[in-house]
């Protein structure tokens, strides 16, 4: 069983995660996506960024569940990648090329 999923929470995330969280949907309105940035960035309360931005409610609330299934997804995969220093990813990458030129 996986571990739980921290939740997000308004000025959890960092502005490099929100964008990796971004692009791995299809939500495209920038003033859709500055009502979601101020909200998981900034820190603002939903009901801040909704009047700041002129956003429908329903609107910024079906765009952040995209923004919550990305993390989710991300969370749940997560678990199957390892970080290695770049160091090792390029002398494995010189090892193959110079085993494959012997052949």
């Amino acid at each position: 069983m996986s571990e739980p999923i921290e939740p997000l929470a308004p000025g959890s995330l960092s502005p490099e995660h929100f964008q990796a969280l971004l692009d791995g949907t299809r939500i495209s309105g920038e003033t859709t996506i500055d009502a979601l940035r101020d909200h998981l960035v900034g820190g603002m309360s939903s009901i801040e960024v909704i009047k700041k931005h002129g956003v429908a409610k329903a609107h910024f609330y079906s765009r952040l569940k995209l923004i919550r299934s990305a993390h989710e997804y991300g969370a749940r995969v997560s678990q199957f990648y390892k970080v290695v220093p770049i160091a090792t990813i390029v002398s494995v990458g010189v090892q193959s090329a110079t085993d494959s030129s012997s052949t």
